[in-house]
């Protein structure tokens, strides 16, 4: 956390994680995963994707895989994906899952969105109603 703070933010949260997910130490869990995308049939989804690793939409079924497998060491580009997104005139988003973190992120991005959380079947009803 101290040498977080020192390269310059401001705050630095610790997150409760499994692994050094998007860093360099996750470089051997790279082939593996390739090797598993290869023997499955990807298909273009319904919606564009925001990646994590370029902060811009795909769909090309031929570059799902390498970028799922970039992500793996690259750093997450979370905040200007959301930009991306609030640029095209998204104004509502959803977090699913527990806890609200990406939703504090988010608020502190753009205090105007509208964001609604699902962790739960209460939640999730909520959520419904809301929109």
């Amino acid at each position: 956390m101290e040498a977080a703070k020192a390269k310059g933010p401001k705050k630095a949260i610790p997150l409760t994680v499994a692994g050094a997910y998007h860093s360099p130490l996750m470089q051997s869990a790279q082939p593996r995963l390739a090797a598993e995308l290869a023997i499955i049939t990807l298909h273009s989804p319904h919606v564009p994707v925001i990646a994590n690793v370029t902060a811009l939409p795909h769909g090309e079924p031929a570059s799902i895989a390498g970028l799922l497998v970039d992500q793996v060491t690259q750093a997450v580009r979370w905040e200007d994906s959301i930009r991306y997104l609030i640029a095209r005139g998204f104004t509502r988003f959803i977090e699913l899952g527990p806890g609200t973190a990406l939703s504090g992120f988010l608020r502190r991005i753009d205090k105007s969105v509208q964001i609604l959380n699902v962790g739960d079947v209460p939640s999730l009803e909520a959520t419904v109603r809301g929109i």
